[in-house]
């Protein structure tokens, strides 16, 4: 499990910010983007499960693999 503790809201402008479908979970240009029904959350800090709070930018560089197939895989769910 892994929980959202700061996230960025990057709303639908027409120009390129369009949402993917709700819960898909994208990595680009070293940003974590989770697809909403109006655009994307940009994950800042997060914590797994039994451990602290950290920066997103740590998680990515301590799970390789993650990042790695992240792309295009819906993770998380949807309400």
């Amino acid at each position: 499990r892994l929980k959202i503790h700061e996230a960025e809201v990057l709303r639908d402008d027409g120009v390129g910010a369009k949402g993917d479908s709700p819960g898909l979970v994208r990595y680009e240009n070293n940003m974590f983007l989770v697809g909403t029904k109006e655009g994307f959350l940009v994950l800042k800090t997060v914590q797994e499960e039994g451990k602290k709070a950290i920066p997103i930018s740590d998680f990515a560089r301590g799970h390789a693999d993650f990042v790695k197939n992240v792309t295009a895989h819906r993770f998380l769910k949807t309400r």
